[in-house]
């Protein structure tokens, strides 16, 4: 995970902009852009640690960015922004017992019992 991984998306999306012409026509343009790190960093570290706190402040400044090279490019009010989330995340393990909660991690046993197909109906029957 690299807390650049934002920045350099929204460069690309600066550059779709740019390379697409996008807002110069007379139709309507879409540009999707889907910021993953914060999803990331946030299974990984939890909702409370540095890592996200440091992500969600570059993110902050990577979205100002992007909304200033609309204003730019396609001009302020002639556009339309929608953020959405697919979820939030919860705290980590280790971050819960810090606060006194009675949490872990739940170890998993990594020999699965697989049966065949033969070991379960027995050999295949043709006719």
């Amino acid at each position: 995970m690299s807390p650049f991984a934002d920045s350099y998306l929204t460069k690309l999306a600066e550059r779709a902009i740019d390379q697409l012409g996008l807002g110069k026509g007379g139709g309507t343009d879409f540009l999707a852009v889907s910021y993953s790190s914060p999803d990331h960093v946030g299974h990984a570290f939890g909702p409370r640690s540095w890592e996200i706190q440091d992500i969600l402040v570059r993110l902050d400044k990577d979205l100002a960015e992007l909304f200033e090279h609309l204003d730019l490019k396609v001009g302020r009010g002639n556009y339309l922004v929608a953020l959405s989330a697919d979820h939030g995340v919860v705290p980590v393990p280790e971050d819960m017992q810090k606060t006194g909660s009675d949490a872990g991690r739940r170890r998993h046993r990594h020999r699965a019992r697989r049966t065949t197909r033969r070991q379960r109906w027995g050999p295949r029957r043709h006719g």
